[in-house]
């Protein structure tokens, strides 16, 4: 990892811009390779300990990329990774993880990842609506409660 934020938040902002669906269809690189480096972007964007690094990737990972996380292969570490993000401490980075395990929970494909997809949504739901219970403050209850709401519209 770079040491300044600046430089991994631009790098991976770029790397998701050359992932995405348009650029996949024109590149000579098999699927898998593009699956295979956006999993690691994900990971990335929750591992980093700069909360706007995080905030970054979590903002351009948009439903343009959901196909590639919802298969079958990467669903499974896709999850993983989203609903750890869920608890980030970044509220912008928690809006888009939130809205994520939805998009992808509802896209799971038939199988066994469509349990992991509902069990996603369960959990992040029973953490929610414990937290809009039982957090210290309004604004953090306030939070909670907006996540919720993003959580069950995405979740279909």
């Amino acid at each position: 990892l770079h040491a300044d934020p600046a430089v991994r938040e631009a790098a991976a902002a770029s790397c998701l811009r050359q992932l995405s669906a348009a650029n996949l269809e024109e590149a000579a690189a098999p699927p898998a390779v593009g699956t295979d480096l956006l999993l690691r972007v994900l990971s990335l964007g929750v591992a980093d300990p700069e909360p706007r690094v995080r905030s970054c990737i979590f903002g351009v990972l948009s439903a343009e990329f959901d196909a590639q996380l919802a298969s079958a292969s990467a669903m499974p570490d896709a999850l993983r990774a989203v609903c750890a993000a869920t608890h980030d401490s970044a509220p912008e980075a928690r809006r888009a993880a939130v809205a994520m395990v939805g998009r992808l929970a509802a896209r799971a494909p038939l199988g066994r990842a469509a349990p992991l997809g509902q069990a996603a949504v369960q959990r992040a739901t029973l953490d929610l609506l414990s937290e809009t219970q039982l957090s210290a403050t309004p604004a953090q209850r306030e939070l909670a409660a907006e996540l919720l709401e993003a959580l069950v519209g995405t979740a279909g």
